[in-house]
């Protein structure tokens, strides 16, 4: 929840800033490589608890990095039409 709170308010900013597609991506990239890394260094047997950590906390933030990004574009994938006569 700590990486949420400090990332989630500066990611919001970056993808009001910039294009919400790229922001997402480059989050999922982070997150592939903080997932990929693990499984690369076992099979090396260069893996250690403390890496092990760090990683999980990479693949975290690059999530928290990417909820506001994603939460920003559903509104623009759904269309409003149909729920307006809902909300009324």
């Amino acid at each position: 929840m700590l990486r949420v709170m400090f990332i989630s308010v500066p990611a919001g900013a970056i993808a009001d800033m910039h294009d919400r597609r790229i922001v997402a991506l480059v989050s999922v990239g982070i997150a592939l490589a903080g997932a990929s890394a693990p499984t690369a260094l076992a099979w090396l047997d260069l893996i250690t608890p403390n890496l092990l950590l760090a990683l999980c906390f990479v693949v975290g933030s690059g999530m928290a990095l990417m909820d506001p990004a994603w939460q920003s574009s559903v509104s623009e994938q759904v269309p409003w039409k149909p729920f307006r006569r809902q909300w009324r």
